[in-house]
């Protein structure tokens, strides 16, 4: 398990369930071990322990709901990158770069974002569960790059619904996530540039090629098109 995916899964900032927990950079999670997902103050106060088990179904239109006793997503126990500079970020190499043309990117809350695959948009954004970011139908085996540049928090299929899945942290306050990949290009600690490719388009957990994409801001899922740049 992952404390990155397990606050992904359950919509949560993931410093505020390291917090809640006592968990110190890197954020390592053993198997086995309780976490309390929110303050025992809170009324949706809920413990879920980590588990090599995979959990039951959890489809991208329903997230699992706060209640005692649920089992997080697979993935390994391993210790999470510590926290990226942005000296760290401007120094990686730039080898496997697919840097965007000129004119192709947006900058919102200090970040310069680019769009991750090329394609039209089959399902937008909505505020309720039934999505919380964008599908972009694309080529199989087409690229998939970093939208914006950060360091890899998470690689893996450990999350039901997600398929193979690559969760990036671009600051404390904002993370981004590529779903349904075919193939997975990049590990979990590795600094990647705006426009590195990172994955290959796929099916994983979708009906055809597409990559589901979000952007969460503090755990909370926003709207990626009011950060990626027009078309």
């Amino acid at each position: 398990d992952s404390l990155y995916s397990i606050a992904w899964m359950y919509g949560l900032d993931y410093q505020q369930v390291a917090q809640v927990n006592h968990i110190a950079p890197s954020y390592r999670v053993h198997t086995g071990q309780k976490l309390q997902l929110r303050p025992r103050s809170d009324t949706a106060t809920s413990i879920i322990q980590t588990t090599s088990i995979a959990p039951a179904p959890a489809t991208l239109q329903q997230q699992p709901a706060l209640t005692s006793a649920v089992q997080a997503p697979t993935a390994t126990a391993n210790a999470q990158p510590t926290k990226a500079t942005a000296a760290q970020v401007i120094s990686a190499p730039a080898s496997g770069s697919i840097m965007p043309p000129p004119g192709t990117t947006n900058t919102v809350a200090g970040i310069t974002w680019t769009w991750p695959a090329q394609g039209s948009i089959t399902n937008g954004f909505a505020s309720t569960n039934l999505n919380r970011g964008v599908d972009i139908a694309g080529k199989l085996g087409g690229p998939v790059i970093a939208a914006a540049a950060g360091k890899v928090v998470y690689a893996g299929s450990g999350l039901r619904g997600y398929g193979q899945l690559v969760i990036i942290k671009h600051t404390d306050e904002y993370l981004s996530a590529y779903a349904h990949n075919q193939k997975l290009l990049v590990h979990e600690g590795q600094v990647v540039r705006l426009g590195q490719q990172i994955a290959t388009l796929g099916t994983t957990e979708a009906n055809s090629p597409v990559l589901h994409f979000e952007i969460r801001q503090n755990g909370k899922p926003v709207d990626p098109l009011k950060y990626l740049p027009g078309r």
